[in-house]
């Protein structure tokens, strides 16, 4: 790692390998706190406002569809990632466009919209799709484009190829 300039705080060297490794871990850490405070406030917001159903009953365990997927998605990035022997704490040494990244760029956060869309249905309430909307918003711009601007610096033309391929969401 880079030391910081004199004067400065430790930790606050140059961005580099060490720093960028720092941000995707603590920011996979945030979007998953992210994710379980979203399920609770869809909890809250069911409670609070429990008219404008979404299905009638028992429709609404059509739920469990999405929300299994969104459990089963980020185990297949795993699984994937595991399979060329690439840890989420490091810059990639290759870029993975088959799989399940043949389909979305982003399946971790695919994954997660899925559970919470699927939570909002078995929740059954208008007002806990807010939540699914946040999520979304959140991810696109605090998780998704600063991903993609790494990827496009590391990977730069074959990137740009994969981007034009492949959607982002799906």
């Amino acid at each position: 790692m880079t030391p910081p300039a004199a004067g400065a705080p430790a930790g606050s060297g140059p961005p580099g390998r060490d720093g960028e490794r720092r941000v995707r871990r603590s920011g996979r850490l945030a979007l998953a706190i992210l994710v379980v405070a979203l399920l609770a406030a869809m909890g809250v917001l069911s409670r609070l406002w429990p008219e404008g159903r979404l299905l009638p009953p028992p429709w609404q365990f059509i739920g469990l569809v999405p929300l299994m997927a969104g459990l089963m998605i980020p185990l297949a990035v795993n699984r994937r990632l595991r399979r060329i022997d690439e840890t989420r704490d490091r810059e990639p040494d290759v870029l993975i466009a088959d799989g399940i990244f043949g389909h979305s760029r982003n399946p971790v956060c695919l994954g997660f919209a899925l559970l919470l869309l699927g939570a909002a249905l078995i929740f059954n309430v208008a007002a806990a799709l807010l939540p699914v909307v946040v999520y979304v918003v959140v991810a696109d711009i605090w998780a998704i484009r600063p991903e993609e601007q790494r990827m496009a610096r590391r990977f730069g033309a074959e990137y740009a190829a994969y981007r034009r391929r492949v959607r982002r969401w799906i």
